[in-house]
């Protein structure tokens, strides 16, 4: 047998008692041990101000650590300032050794590529049988 939307119901309700009672039942513990609970925890107003000699003395100590702070911001911002140049001023002499390395394999190739060309032309014309006989 299935049970039927009211048993369901019913069921579903009676849970629903039973967790507010426990609910209520935990409130009420809380209550007799001398603990607030979270509601009032939530609705509790702080009344204590602060004097304008207190909020003088945290403005001046914070102003003196912004300023500390600026300080060490300015002085990293000038080192990386000085760190980024000498990358760049280095990055521009390895990229002027690359290129020159470049061309120096580039003219060796060139000059390989000559010596091959020439003795293969002799071969040839015939000429690099008679230097070698002579």
């Amino acid at each position: 047998m299935s049970p039927s939307a009211t048993e369901f119901a019913a069921v579903l309700g009676s849970i629903a008692f039973m967790l507010m009672i426990a609910v209520n039942l935990q409130r009420l513990w809380q209550g007799l041990r001398g603990r607030p609970t979270t509601a009032e925890l939530q609705h509790q107003i702080h009344r204590e101000y602060a004097t304008a000699e207190a909020l003088a003395t945290h403005a001046s100590g914070d102003a003196g650590r912004f300023a500390q702070v600026d300080g060490h911001v300015t002085a990293l911002s000038t080192r990386i300032t000085t760190i980024a140049e000498s990358v760049r001023a280095e990055m521009h002499q390895l990229e002027l050794r690359l290129m020159q390395a470049g061309d120096e394999r580039a003219g060796k190739i060139h000059s390989r590529l000559d010596e091959v060309m020439n003795r293969i032309a002799d071969l040839a014309n015939g000429t690099a049988f008679r230097n070698r006989r002579s």
